[in-house]
C-alpha cells in the first residue's frame, strides 16, 4: 500500500486535494480558481480532472452527452481504467515530485453516480478505488441544493442537462455525499458568490500548504 503515497508515506512530497459535489455546484470554478491562486503565489500546481481527456473518459462522455448510459460494471470499468492510467500518468509523479496536484471530480463521484445505481454500493465502489488511488489530503465537497445546482446548468450555463443531471439522480447523488464519512472530506457551503466560496477554500487548504 505504501506505493499509493497516501498521507503521511515518506514518499509522499506534494499535496492531492479533491474538488466533489454535483454539477453546478461550482465545484470546477474553486478548482481552477485554487490552481491559479496557488501558481500565482510561486507553488508547483497542477489542474486535472476526472473522467480525463483520455479515450476512456471521452468514451464516457461521448456517451453520456447522447443521453445513454453504459450498464453499471461496464461503466464502472471504464472508470476504473480512465483512473488507473491518470494515477499512473499524473496523481504519483505528482505526489513523488512535490506538486499540489488539484482534481475536479476523483473516486468519491464513482462511488456517488455509480453507487446510486445499484448493484455494487457507495462504499464498496469507494473501497475498491482506494486499492489503486492514493488517499487525498484534502477532499472539499462543495454543497448546494439541488434546485439551485439545476438552475445554475440551465440558467448561468445555458445547458440543458445531461443523463447524470436529472433530479431525482442527482438528489440520490447528493443524499450519497452527504452521509460520506471519510475524514479527509469537508464539506463548504457553495450558495454564495465566487469569491465568499473561494475564501472558504483557502481557510481549508492553507494549513496544508504549510507542510509542503
Amino acid at each position: 500500500m505504501s506505493g499509493l503515497l497516501h498521507p503521511g508515506d515518506p514518499g509522499r512530497k506534494g499535496l492531492l486535494i479533491v474538488f466533489e459535489g454535483l454539477d453546478g455546484s461550482g465545484k470546477s470554478t474553486q478548482a481552477k480558481a485554487l490552481h491559479t491562486h496557488l501558481r500565482a503565489a510561486g507553488y508547483d500546481a497542477v489542474f486535472s480532472f476526472e473522467p480525463t481527456d483520455g479515450p476512456y473518459g471521452r468514451a464516457l462522455r461521448e456517451l453520456w452527452h447522447k443521453g445513454e448510459r453504459h450498464d453499471p460494471e461496464a461503466e464502472l470499468d471504464l472508470f476504473r481504467r480512465d483512473r488507473t492510467e491518470h494515477v499512473q500518468t499524473l496523481i504519483l509523479p505528482g505526489l513523488r515530485g512535490g506538486t499540489v496536484v488539484i482534481l475536479d471530480r476523483y473516486y468519491y463521484s464513482s462511488a456517488a453516480y455509480q453507487g446510486v445505481r445499484g448493484g455494487r454500493s457507495p462504499e464498496e465502489i469507494h473501497n475498491e478505488m482506494t486499492l489503486f488511488a492514493p488517499t487525498p489530503d484534502l477532499t472539499l465537497v462543495c454543497d448546494i441544493p439541488t434546485d439551485i445546482a439545476l438552475d445554475r446548468i440551465t440558467g448561468g450555463r445555458r445547458e440543458m442537462p445531461n443523463v447524470l443531471e436529472a433530479r431525482d439522480n442527482l438528489e440520490r447523488v447528493k443524499a450519497v455525499f452527504d452521509r460520506m464519512p471519510y475524514p479527509e472530506i469537508h464539506h463548504i457551503d457553495a450558495t454564495g458568490t465566487q469569491e465568499e466560496v473561494f475564501r472558504l477554500v483557502l481557510k481549508e487548504v492553507s494549513p496544508l500548504l504549510e507542510k509542503l
